[in-house]
């Protein structure tokens, strides 16, 4: 019982004596903490502003490619590959997946200027259109639609001279001798007209990669928070200052005792 009577009234002292160290020290506490939270504004006043662009890329077709594929390649090249003469005003650039869509990817980009930042993302696309994997995806699918349409452009000949015919039976009143509806046929020759046109579509948008929409930029910046600085730079230094003036204690005190 004595021992822990001792032992609390040693650690009542033991805080007694930190906190004396603290009041008598309280000069320098303030000192650290003012400098502290003054350079935290100037740092977040003359660093430069960076702003925040994101954007969906997808392939066209997007089964020609997979997301983790675009991925790869950006991945693989790198800022200065990717932006070139762009390059220095990119801080920060990276990809994500999504899921939900295939062959997309979702890209995010911060720069010090706002006005560069459709260009940046300009040359993402560029980079992607260019790579020799999207290139020879881009062909084969190319080929693939051109042949679907070949296809169809013959199917819809035949289609207009059966057409031809019928009309001339019909005229020649013998529509009764053809042994199916006419109107068949120009409902068959409407949707093969519809189908043509949407792989001609295809077609136009086989470029490889293409925003699904207009990218988001930020009109504020995002880096750096002003607020957020100050808070830690004043969290830091209060912390740093307690130690800084534990330490000239000691040292005051091992120069006493000499």
């Amino acid at each position: 019982m004595n021992r822990d009577v001792y032992q609390c009234t040693r650690n009542n002292v033991d805080l007694d004596d930190y906190l004396k160290i603290i009041k008598k020290r309280k000069n320098i506490l303030v000192a650290i903490f003012f400098v502290s939270i003054l350079l935290a504004i100037v740092y977040g006043l003359f660093m430069p502003k960076v702003y925040r662009g994101v954007a969906i890329i997808q392939m066209m077709p997007n089964e020609i490619v997979s997301s983790s594929e675009l991925k790869k390649i950006l991945s693989a090249g790198g800022v200065e590959a990717i932006f070139q003469d762009k390059a220095d005003l990119v801080k920060k650039f990276w990809v994500s997946e999504l899921d939900e869509l295939a062959g997309a990817i979702n890209i995010t980009i911060e720069a010090t200027s706002r006005d560069d930042m459709f260009i940046l993302f300009s040359k993402v696309k560029e980079y992607i259109n260019n790579s020799k994997v999207i290139k020879v995806h881009a062909e084969e699918s190319r080929n693939k639609i051109i042949k679907q349409i070949q296809e169809i452009s013959n199917v819809l000949k035949d289609a207009e001279i059966i057409s031809n015919i019928v009309k001339k039976q019909i005229e020649a009143n013998r529509l009764a001798s053809l042994g199916f509806n006419p109107l068949d046929i120009s409902e068959n020759i409407s949707k093969l007209n519809m189908q043509k046109f949407n792989f001609e579509q295809a077609l136009k948008r086989n470029q490889g990669v293409d925003f699904l929409s207009y990218p988001s930029i930020s009109n504020k910046h995002v880096k750096p928070k002003l607020i957020n600085n100050i808070l830690l730079a004043g969290f830091l230094s209060l912390f740093f200052g307690v130690f800084f003036v534990f330490i000239l204690e000691q040292i005051s005190r091992l120069r006493l005792n000499r």
